[in-house]
């Protein structure tokens, strides 16, 4: 819906919509059209997956992808392994989601933030070295970097180590920073 704007293509006043719509208003119609005014929004958005460029933001689902192998949390580990990625980047095992714990972009930071990392799976928290933890308490915090240049993102763990997926899906921990390719992913199951 667009604003509502005067003869001079100025917006209109709040009084303008108090008039329209009432004192206070109601809330305005959907803006994704009247057959859609009941659906689940979640269902509005196209299934499939994109690669992330830049900074990261929560609030979405990321497949954290190297040599051709993905992180994946399995139902009854207590670690996190690498297998097999999937074209498609659809397995819920290998979806993770990332929540700011401070130095993020918009705090001033350097294109890298501090974050932890759960398992879109079953909730689980990727803790010391590679195991899982059930609670946000016992997660390790990350500062995940934007290496440039197409070159992916670093994880590196609070000793100043990094979270590495060796060639043959080996899970490591390095001194050296490698790059994760990342997906964020949209499916509904």
């Amino acid at each position: 819906m667009t604003p509502s704007e005067d003869a001079n293509g100025n917006w209109d006043a709040a009084s303008i919509c108090q008039g329209t719509y009432g004192n206070p208003p109601p809330k305005p119609p959907a803006p994704f059209g009247p057959d859609n005014e009941s659906s689940d929004p979640s269902k509005l958005s196209e299934e499939g997956f994109k690669s992330v460029r830049g900074y990261l933001t929560e609030g979405r689902y990321l497949v954290f992808e190297m040599n051709g192998y993905a992180l994946t949390v399995g139902s009854n580990a207590t670690d996190i392994t690498g297998t097999k990625a999937t074209s498609d980047h659809r397995s819920k095992s290998q979806r993770w989601v990332v929540h700011a714990t401070g130095g993020t972009a918009t705090g001033g930071g350097e294109g890298s933030g501090t974050l932890v990392l759960s398992s879109a799976a079953d909730g689980r928290f990727l803790a010391s070295h590679t195991s899982l933890a059930q609670k946000r308490s016992g997660a390790e915090t990350y500062t995940i970097t934007d290496l440039g240049g197409g070159k992916g993102y670093s994880l590196m763990k609070e000793n100043g180590k990094y979270l590495s997926i060796g060639p043959n899906g080996t899970i490591n921990v390095v001194g050296e920073a490698g790059g994760f390719q990342l997906f964020s992913v949209t499916y509904q199951s």
